[in-house]
């Protein structure tokens, strides 16, 4: 982790363009201007949690999962919704953020005895894509790739599995106007329009760094999707106000400086 930390602190100096999205990003999530001091700190602060969440990631390779969640979960807020959720039977779309590790809060679901399928892009590199992807099956995922996700994801909901999709990255016009942190951007409602369709709730949630001492985590009450009344787009909303929340809570530990494309001068 001290390795990780140092190379995060030389990419944030050497590598202009990340450094620059990095400060952009930090500045939606913290509120304050993108040459405030304690931007370009939170900034650093993310890069360097990046990296350490990329050892802590490839780390987990070698624990199985259930010690891994043992040894790494230690608190998770509102645990009852997911602990119920799997005893119902019903289908559940589970929406989170690049925030702290998503890949330990997917490995805790698992363990639910539920399946779990998370939508997935593909990694630059084919060696490090393959990597990945050995990481999140041996945590207990069933990985879709985003290239005709929607068939997996109607067939997997009505089967009474679940599927996790992150939220926070713009996705172009693929996705759905809707504010976060202070600006409106298209975000991936195709699968809150597909929960509706079957009529399934979604369930929002997170979890972060807290030191040596592991990841803590909170998970929101059930959005409902079978009201009628209630459209695919209002429920959108709801779910990115409760990712927001969470963002902007720890914003040095939100990483979608590192997953989306630069950001343009």
């Amino acid at each position: 982790m001290l390795v990780a930390s140092l190379i995060g602190r030389l990419l944030f100096a050497v590598w202009r363009s990340r450094r620059r999205e990095a400060i952009y990003w930090s500045s939606r999530a913290t509120g304050l201007p993108v040459d405030d001091p304690r931007t370009v700190t939170t900034a650093r602060r993310s890069m360097v949690n990046f990296a350490r969440f990329t050892m802590d990631f490839v780390d987990s390779v070698m624990v199985s999962h259930r010690d891994l969640n043992r040894l790494r979960m230690r608190k998770l807020d509102n645990k009852e919704v997911l602990e119920d959720a799997a005893k119902d039977g019903r289908g559940r779309l589970l929406i989170s953020a690049h925030l702290g590790n998503w890949e330990t809060l997917g490995a805790w679901i698992s363990l639910l005895k539920q399946k779990l399928h998370v939508v997935v892009l593909p990694l630059p590199g084919r060696s490090l894509d393959r990597l990945a992807s050995e990481v999140r099956e041996h945590a207990g995922f069933n990985l879709i790739d985003t290239d005709g996700a929607a068939t997996y994801i109607i067939r997997a909901l009505r089967s009474g599995e679940w599927v996790a999709i992150l939220a926070d990255r713009p996705v172009g016009e693929r996705g759905e106007l809707v504010e976060f942190l202070g600006e409106r951007a298209r975000h991936p409602i195709g699968a809150v329009k597909l929960a509706k369709r079957v009529g399934v709730p979604v369930i929002v949630g997170g979890c972060w760094s807290v030191g040596t001492d592991g990841y803590e985590g909170r998970i929101f009450d059930p959005l409902e999707t079978d009201d009628p009344e209630v459209p695919a787009e209002e429920i959108m909303v709801m779910a990115m106000q409760q990712l927001e929340s969470l963002v902007t809570k720890n914003p040095d530990q939100w990483y979608i400086a590192f997953t989306s494309d630069p950001v343009e001068d």
